[in-house]
């Protein structure tokens, strides 16, 4: 929010402290019209969804906060505030208790099974056994030496008797397949698995 506000030139609220918002939810500062139409844009919905409730109540809001594209090398993980979005999708009882974000599809990377432009829905990993199964695709983090992050999804293979992260791709340029420690200056994060993907005819 304090970064939206800023990009706006709105000085006050740019140094809105966190309690602020808590007062704002539970009713000890007034929602002013200001105030909604801030807090509009910030969760990407109309000004009146702050005060109504959902218009269904089957459904559940992801943020869209990651570009999933090898090669493409950032200093951030998420992007950048104006970059990022909401989508709706269906709850599913089954993944009441995940933890999930999604990841916007971009480049060649992972032709051959998720076009560009799509979005990958991803509950995040709680680090339990059982997580990592082979046949599964996971949002994989790669940290460079210099501390430069690539974000992708990768196949979960075995070969040889140890695990591969392999990308599903025709492309010449994405046919390496990736160690899961790792290789030489580069360090791997499996950091989510992918539930489900939406895809973009346009």
């Amino acid at each position: 929010m304090r970064e939206l506000a800023a990009a706006r030139g709105d000085t006050a609220r740019a140094k809105v402290h966190t309690l602020t918002i808590n007062r704002l939810a539970t009713g000890e500062i007034t929602l002013t019209q200001d105030w909604m139409n801030l807090l509009g844009e910030v969760f990407t919905v109309d000004p009146a969804e702050i005060i109504t409730a959902p218009a269904a109540q089957n459904l559940r809001r992801v943020a869209v906060a990651i570009a999933l594209q090898a090669g493409a090398w950032r200093r951030e993980s998420e992007l950048p505030i104006a970059e990022r979005y909401d989508v709706m999708i269906r709850a599913d009882a089954a993944l009441a208790d995940a933890v999930l974000y999604a990841g916007e599809i971009r480049g060649a990377d992972t032709n051959l099974r998720y076009s560009a432009g799509s979005i990958a829905i991803l509950s995040k990993l709680a680090q339990s056994p059982g997580e990592i199964i082979e046949g599964r695709r996971y949002h994989v983090r790669v940290i460079r030496a210099d501390n430069m992050i690539e974000d992708t999804i990768k196949l979960l293979c075995s070969r040889e008797g140890q695990y591969w992260l392999r990308p599903e791709s025709d492309h010449p340029e994405f046919q390496e397949w990736l160690p899961i420690a790792g290789k030489p200056g580069h360090r791997v994060e499996i950091v989510g698995r992918v539930r489900g993907v939406f895809f973009r005819e346009d």
